[in-house]
C-alpha cells in the first residue's frame, strides 16, 4: 500500500509541476519564441522536476535501496501519466488520441515520450542519496 501512494503522490508532483511549466510554456515562452523550441525548453526543467520528485518520494516513504517497490512507484506513475494524459486530450482539447498523435511534431512528440519513459524509470535511476534539505 505505501508503494502505491508514493507512485501517487510521486504522480502529482509531476503532474502539478508539469502544468505550471506547460502555463509558463504557453503564456511567456511559446508567444516569444514559438511553441516548438518553448516546448524544447521545457522539456529539460520537466527531467529535473521527474528527477526530484522521484527522489524526494522515495526518501519520504522509505523506499531507498528497494528496487522492487521502486519499480511499482515508477510503474503507478507512467500509468496514472498516461491515463490522465489520454483523458486530458479527449475531455480538454476534444481530439481523439489518434488524431493527437498525428498532430504532434515528430521531434517534441519523441521527446515528450521519452519524459513519460523517464517518469516510470527514474525511481529506479535516483534515491541513493538524500535529497537536499
Amino acid at each position: 500500500m505505501v508503494t502505491m501512494q508514493a507512485g501517487l503522490i510521486y504522480f502529482a508532483l509531476v503532474f502539478v509541476a508539469g502544468a505550471l511549466v506547460s502555463v509558463v510554456r504557453d503564456v511567456v515562452l511559446a508567444p516569444n519564441i514559438g511553441l516548438r523550441l518553448a516546448e524544447l525548453v521545457e522539456y529539460p526543467l520537466l527531467f529535473l522536476v521527474i528527477m526530484g520528485s522521484a527522489n524526494w518520494t522515495i526518501h519520504r516513504f522509505g523506499l531507498k535501496g528497494q528496487r522492487g517497490p521502486r519499480a511499482v512507484m515508477g510503474s503507478v506513475a507512467f500509468l496514472l501519466a498516461v491515463t490522465i494524459g489520454a483523458l486530458l486530450v479527449l475531455l480538454i482539447r476534444g481530439q481523439s488520441l489518434v488524431e493527437y498523435a498525428a498532430n504532434r511534431h515528430p521531434l517534441t512528440g519523441a521527446v515528450y515520450l521519452m519524459m513519460l519513459g523517464l517518469v516510470a524509470a527514474m525511481p529506479l535511476l535516483v534515491g541513493r542519496r538524500p535529497p537536499p534539505v
